[in-house]
């Protein structure tokens, strides 16, 4: 899988893990780790995964039952949403553009704040290995400090695993 999708206005590619990390910026408990339900990153509010790709240009989102309910007209009204059958939390947000990208911003924000006052708190699930920007992994954690930087961590007693959360101290120690 590819990890971004065209930005004809840019004229390069958009990486996936960068969309992600600037929707989670600045926000308390939120973070880009591994996706438990498909491949590469995710955002994930305490330890739950409310967004993901599915493709390059496919972002599911878990904007919970009662948005969507309370939205339900407008979001089935719109080529970029595809709802799910049933009562599902998800919905399929298609990005092609720099509007769509806008769009699915808000979309993300309105799912992080859904979904911010049922989710149970700490930090994502931990995983076997890290994405890193350049596409490789690693083992550990890693956060964003409080001065903007990365660092890994690993668990004290863990086998490792990946984190982002976005100005969030994680148990461990520094590597």
């Amino acid at each position: 899988m590819a990890l971004g999708w065209r930005d004809d206005h840019n004229g390069g590619v958009i990486d996936h893990l960068d969309f992600l990390e600037r929707c989670c910026d600045g926000l308390d408990g939120v973070a880009v780790s591994e996706g438990a339900f498909s491949p590469g990153p995710a955002i994930w509010v305490g330890r739950r995964e409310v967004a993901h790709f599915d493709d390059d240009d496919t972002l599911d989102v878990r904007l919970t039952k009662q948005l969507i309910s309370e939205r339900r007209a407008e979001l089935r009204s719109d080529v970029r949403v595809a709802l799910r059958p049933g009562s599902s939390d998800w919905i399929d947000v298609t990005i092609a553009d720099e509007s769509d990208r806008s769009f699915a911003e808000g979309i993300v924000h309105q799912a992080i704040e859904g979904n911010r006052w049922t989710a149970t708190a700490g930090p994502p699930r931990l995983v076997l290995n890290s994405i890193v920007g350049d596409g490789s992994t690693e083992r550990g954690r890693r956060w964003l400090s409080a001065a903007g930087d990365r660092q890994l961590v690993t668990p004290v007693g863990s086998r490792g695993g990946c984190c982002w959360p976005c100005r969030a101290e994680l148990p461990g120690e520094v590597a």
